[in-house]
């Protein structure tokens, strides 16, 4: 993996991603395998089903208000992002609840272009460091804030200290 193409991590810790290193990158792989076995995967179902049935009935609803037209990206957006919050950090991020991503997620997609752009200019580290000194406080600080929010959501549902069908669950069991 060429360390041109990656942001360096926020805290300077590799990780399954980044992870040049074989062996780390393996033993990181083996931490998350089980999650994603046919047994989790059928220990998810209803956690998983629970938020489909949330997007049909919350598309059903606007169908029935006289909504012309209806976003489908945006409400699988919203069903995706709240499965995989459940999964990875043992809440949802309500976005189906709230029918809007939630600020974080709206972040992310907003950051992809700049991100894309970040590694293209990696290729020319003169150019990047320039095009670096040139991006406001503001933008770098929201990186920190986006590593801070992960952070605070895995230190949060390594608390609960609960066995549940989640990606942190299966981490803590298998080593």
């Amino acid at each position: 993996k060429d360390p041109s193409r990656y942001l360096p991590p926020a805290n300077g810790v590799n990780h399954l991603v980044t992870d040049r290193d074989n062996a780390s990158h393996a033993r990181q792989r083996k931490l998350l395998a089980p999650a994603f076995s046919d047994r989790a995967r059928r220990e998810q179902e209803s956690l998983i089903t629970g938020y489909v049935d949330t997007m049909i009935f919350k598309l059903r609803a606007e169908i029935q208000k006289g909504s012309s037209r209806v976003d489908i990206k945006n409400w699988m957006n919203y069903t995706t992002f709240d499965i995989t919050g459940d999964l990875m950090f043992g809440e949802s991020f309500g976005c189906l609840k709230s029918s809007q991503l939630h600020p974080w997620i709206d972040l992310i997609f907003k950051s992809i272009k700049a991100l894309a752009l970040d590694s293209m200019a990696r290729q020319f580290p003169l150019f990047h460091k320039l095009l670096f000194a040139l991006v406001p406080q503001r933008v770098k600080q929201k990186a920190v804030e986006h590593f801070d929010l992960a952070a605070r959501r895995v230190d949060r549902r390594l608390e609960i200290n609960t066995t549940r069908p989640d990606f942190i669950s299966a981490i803590l069991q298998n080593g």
